[in-house]
């Protein structure tokens, strides 16, 4: 019989497991993403939100930002309240556009 929230953990583990294949299949597909940077901020984007959005629900889970590496992200809204035990670690890089007029418009600014 599981444990209460062990399957909490298999699914979180199973979802950074299909991010970690998709960022690995992208690379393989584009041969060179700052040729596309707009689609590779909207695919960090969106990996950021759907880490962001499982690791907040999980308890005792930590959404890591790896060292040495940037992420490229828009405008982006974390939303809580996250289950105790969650937490954010930035040992990387995370960047925006460089042109704040191709930033998403949103009400905040």
């Amino acid at each position: 019989m599981a444990r209460p929230g062990q399957n909490l953990h298999v699914k979180f583990f199973v979802l950074v497991a299909l991010y970690l294949i998709i960022m690995a299949v992208e690379a393989q597909l584009i041969t060179s993403l700052e040729e596309v940077l707009a689609y590779k901020i909207m695919v960090q984007w969106v990996a950021f939100t759907r880490a962001w959005n499982d690791a907040c629900k999980a308890s005792s889970a930590t959404l890591n930002v790896a060292g040495g590496k940037t992420f490229l992200v828009n405008n982006i809204y974390f939303q809580g309240p996250c289950q105790p035990g969650f937490t954010f670690q930035v040992d990387g890089t995370i960047d925006p556009p460089e042109n704040p007029s191709s930033w998403k418009r949103t009400w905040n600014y």
